[in-house]
C-alpha cells in the first residue's frame, strides 16, 4: 500500500460503455431495453444519476486489501472486457475522504488485473467476501494519476 492511499472510486458510464457486465446471477447490456432500469433495481449500492441524468455503475474500493466497500456480500461480479475507453472518473482519497488525486479519461492500469486493460477495459472480478482476486497497488499502477495529485 502506498502511503496515505486509502480509496479508490470509479464512475462508469453505462451510456455507451456497458456493453455486457454480470453481476451475481445478472447479465447486463446497455443497449436492451430495460436493463437500466433492472440493473437500479438490483443493484443499488453501484447505482448512480447525476444531475445530467448520466447514469453511473459506481464502484468504491479500499485500497489497502481491494474490497469493494459498497458491493453486497455474498454476490460475486465480473468486469470482464467491459469497454469503458475515456468515459469514466476516477478518484483517490485518503482514510478521512479527503482527494488525493483524480481525473477523467482512460481506465486506470489498477483495475486491469485479469489481462491488460490497455486504458479501454475493464478486467476483474469481485468475489463473494466483496473482494477484487488478484489486487494490489504498486507506484507504477498509480500513473494514470500523476499529475492530478
Amino acid at each position: 500500500m502506498i502511503k496515505g492511499y486509502r480509496f479508490l472510486e470509479a464512475w462508469i458510464p453505462w451510456d455507451g460503455c456497458i456493453e455486457d457486465i454480470e453481476l451475481g446471477d445478472s447479465h447486463y447490456d446497455q443497449f436492451e431495453s430495460g436493463d437500466e432500469e433492472r440493473f437500479a433495481k438490483e443493484w443499488p449500492t453501484l447505482y448512480q444519476k447525476d444531475e445530467y441524468t448520466q447514469v453511473w455503475v459506481y464502484l468504491k474500493i479500499d485500497m489497502n486489501d481491494g474490497t469493494v466497500l459498497n458491493w453486497p456480500a455474498g454476490k460475486e461480479g465480473s468486469f470482464t472486457t467491459v469497454k469503458v475507453v475515456d468515459g469514466g472518473k476516477y478518484r483517490i482519497s485518503d482514510e478521512n475522504n479527503n482527494t488525493i488525486g483524480e481525473y477523467e479519461g482512460y481506465v486506470p492500469e489498477l483495475l486491469s488485473i485479469k489481462e491488460q486493460g490497455y486504458g479501454d477495459y475493464l478486467e476483474f472480478d469481485i468475489n463473494k467476501d466483496c473482494k477484487i482476486p488478484g489486487w494490489r497497488v504498486t507506484q507504477d499502477l498509480l500513473e494514470d494519476f500523476e499529475g492530478n495529485m
